[in-house]
């Protein structure tokens, strides 16, 4: 159980006391310090490069090799400088890249290699988002995925619409399908999650709202191959504008507001983490 995005002590203080005991990082490798203040509160790590999206799948098949280059070298980067940090358990090599192209399937795969070529100390995965439909697992030590089923997108302007009825065997029977092709390892969920308004309540962006889909969602991730779950994300964040609802600048997915006040979602990403990891509520 996890969340991402967390930097101060105070975070990972409040971290642990909402029952998690792991935090993806952002898409790129953190400054030293953040892994030795996880050293010593003792919050494992999910340490990756920026390699990502590629937003243009043109673009990104003619420079192809010149990416995979980059990402070996900031992997070798990453290895070397961050390997005697004890709370570090994932080196992940990318994020939601377009693995319905087969060069990059079987790229991600050789960057998996050379990750565990590297440290075979530690587990090497990358993340899909495309795993629904183009699963491509076969290097990794653990199949990690992100997934929003609470979050429809087809009513033609670009705005989730919450289903948290049935969000939660949605995952259920996914995964369970997704297990079938990969039984001999575990499944991690690397991102869940939905979006709020800080101070709002009653309607689809609602804090609310948000509480209700993580506490729905996480009730479908109980299958015994599943080895944790990591909500995104811990606060909200500035990210570039025109990405959501036609032009948010700040992320509306943090269980935290972006003054770190907590959330009604925190307060259900707390109770079902508790719960789970057999803590008092």
């Amino acid at each position: 159980m996890a969340v991402n995005k967390a930097t101060t002590r105070r975070d990972l203080m409040q971290i642990k006391s909402a029952g998690a005991n792991v935090v993806r990082l952002c898409h790129y490798p953190h400054d030293p310090s953040e892994l030795s203040m996880r050293d010593e509160i003792g919050l494992l790590v999910f340490a990756e490069i920026p390699l990502y999206f590629w937003n243009d799948s043109a673009d990104g098949r003619r420079n192809q090799k010149i990416r995979i280059r980059n990402a070996k070298r900031q992997i070798a980067q990453m290895i070397e400088r961050d390997i005697n940090h004890a709370s570090v358990i994932f080196w992940s090599v990318s994020n939601e890249t377009p693995e319905q192209i087969e060069t990059v399937a079987a790229d991600n795969a050789s960057l998996v290699q050379y990750a565990r070529e590297l440290d075979p100390s530690r587990l090497c995965v990358h993340v899909s988002n495309h795993w629904r439909d183009h699963p491509s697992f076969d290097a990794d030590d653990v199949v990690c995925v992100n997934g929003y089923p609470s979050m429809v997108w087809g009513d033609g302007k670009g705005e989730p619409a919450p289903d948290p009825k049935n969000s939660g065997e949605t995952w259920r029977n996914r995964l369970a399908k997704l297990h079938k092709r990969y039984s001999d390892r575990p499944v991690l969920i690397t991102e869940f999650g939905y979006c709020s308004f800080p101070g709002t309540f009653g309607h689809r962006f609602g804090e609310d709202s948000h509480a209700l889909v993580i506490e729905s969602e996480f009730s479908g991730l109980d299958s015994p191959f599943i080895c944790g779950a990591i909500i995104w994300c811990w606060a909200d964040h500035p990210w570039p504008a025109g990405r959501f609802l036609g032009g948010l600048a700040i992320s509306p997915f943090g269980v935290l507001s972006r003054d770190r006040r907590p959330l009604l979602p925190f307060h259900a990403a707390a109770k079902v983490f508790r719960k789970r990891q057999g803590l008092e509520a």
